[in-house]
């Protein structure tokens, strides 16, 4: 993947190593000219100083072709600004933001902005995020590993009782079927182009793929 990383402060830096262990191409930034010039080189990183915001800066890091951008600067203002713009004028397909304060964090992702928060925990989180490629992530509880995810109906659970996925470990909390969303009863049916909205703990998630076929 092609990730830009804004902000090379302790989580973007935990980033930077972590992800350049699986290949990606990286490009990092930061204000500071210091703060890069003590970072690890890698091979598949590429660091440049500049504002996160800044067009010229963004598009020098190619960001017309990037597969995501992470914000993660001290600034939840920027991280959310920095998001928008990925998302809305150049249409990245994973954007991530760091949020300190995490109130918003439904409004940004119904924008397509995902938010993380705490060092440690939004680390993990943010390489979930990346990874995950057949269920979107839409919004996650508090601080914990409890996240809603969405979820089209897979070809093996067209006319399934709802049940089957309840028993996976997970709880569908809502099922979207014709832009009309319900809570579901027990017994109901599953249909195609159904799309779902289960509670999940992260560290389920590979299990739960396996077991779709996804």
């Amino acid at each position: 993947m092609k990730i830009i990383i804004v902000g090379c402060g302790r989580m973007g830096t935990e980033l930077i190593h972590t992800l350049s262990q699986d290949n990606n191409d990286i490009i990092a930034i930061d204000t500071d000219a210091s703060v890069l010039k003590r970072l690890p080189e890698y091979d598949n990183v590429t660091y440049m100083v500049g504002v996160g915001f800044d067009k010229e800066v963004l598009e020098n890091a190619d960001i017309n072709h990037a597969d995501a951008v992470v914000s993660c600067t001290d600034s939840d203002e920027t991280n959310a600004l920095i998001g928008r713009i990925a998302r809305n004028l150049y249409a990245v397909p994973k954007v991530i933001a760091r949020q300190y304060n995490t109130k918003n964090a439904s409004i940004y992702a119904m924008l397509g902005v995902q938010t993380v928060s705490t060092t440690e925990w939004g680390t993990r989180r943010v390489v979930k995020l990346l990874t995950k490629t057949d269920m979107d992530s839409i919004a996650t509880i508090g601080n914990s590993d409890v996240e809603i995810i969405k979820l089209m109906v897979t070809p093996l659970l067209i006319g399934k009782n709802i049940e089957t996925v309840n028993n996976l470990g997970v709880q569908v909390v809502s099922v979207m079927r014709n832009n009309n969303a319900f809570i579901p009863e027990r017994g109901a049916v599953l249909e195609a182009n159904d799309e779902l909205y289960i509670a999940v703990q992260n560290n389920d998630l590979d299990t739960l793929k396996s077991v779709l076929g996804l």
